[in-house]
């Protein structure tokens, strides 16, 4: 077995560890995001319950994608097919769809939640008052855990990912486009549901929506910052693969960004 890539489909050293510590990261995230962390409030009354929150989405989506990865990966070295004729090329196919995902997770909740002072004040409220069952110190840094790792990850993916397979299955950029455009169309339905059935929104600001196209431009908005992320996520694993793909050994295989 290779350290790096070998000039086989066999899996290397890297490939093997990146799928399982990907796996155990993304296990560990959906786990703390599913069972340890509590619905506050009116959220008890949300009829998707932590469902109607990207968050969880995109955790789910994550050791969904990850338990595929480590499947392939696996089944590749013991030259058993464990994944059937498709699961495992479309856990290459999804890579920069799944990759944007988690790349937009970590950034909106630095930017947006993080580093709201006001937000931390009613938390910190919640834990003295025994609503949140543990303390702010632990709250955080399970905040940290499910929406952290991913950023990382996504890199970790482009970087020992088998680099023949990860080019050979990337998606064209309408399959990319249409893919971001139906996750955030399902999402919002999602959302508009939630509201309609409980009257409470997932996240706060979405209050401040107060006619029908302000949800409509916001969800435009987010369409086209999910497809920018996995048009440019795309770019990267085509700029990354390409010289392995343009090798001697590999050069039947031809890819434009």
């Amino acid at each position: 077995m290779e350290l790096f890539w070998a000039q086989t489909s066999d899996p290397s050293v890297l490939e093997i560890l990146g799928a399982t510590v990907s796996f155990g990261l993304c296990g560990w995230a959906c786990y703390v995001d599913l069972f340890t962390l509590p619905l506050i409030g009116e959220g008890k009354s949300m009829p998707f319950g932590k469902f109607s929150f990207l968050t969880m989405w995109t955790n789910v989506l994550w050791i969904i994608h990850r338990g595929l990865c480590v499947l392939e990966v696996y089944g590749r070295l013991l030259n058993v097919n464990l994944l059937g004729p498709w699961l495992g090329d479309f856990s290459f196919f999804i890579e920069p769809f799944v990759g944007a995902c988690g790349f937009h997770l970590t950034v909106s909740y630095y930017g947006l939640v993080h580093f709201d002072k006001g937000l931390w004040n009613y938390m910190n409220k919640l834990v003295k008052d025994g609503i949140i069952p543990f303390s702010l110190e632990t709250f955080v840094f399970k905040m940290h855990l499910i929406h952290l790792p991913h950023i990382f990850l996504s890199w970790v993916a482009i970087l020992t990912r088998n680099p023949a397979l990860l080019h050979m299955h990337l998606p064209s950029k309408l399959q990319l486009v249409t893919t971001c455009t139906g996750w955030t169309v399902t999402y919002m339905f999602t959302v508009l549901f939630s509201y309609w059935a409980c009257g409470f929104w997932p996240y706060p600001f979405y209050a401040l929506f107060k006619r029908w196209y302000h949800h409509v431009r916001f969800y435009a908005i987010m369409i086209a910052i999910y497809m920018t992320i996995a048009l440019g996520y795309r770019w990267a694993v085509a700029a990354w693969t390409s010289p392995f793909i343009q090798s001697e050994h590999l050069g039947h295989l031809h890819f434009t960004p």
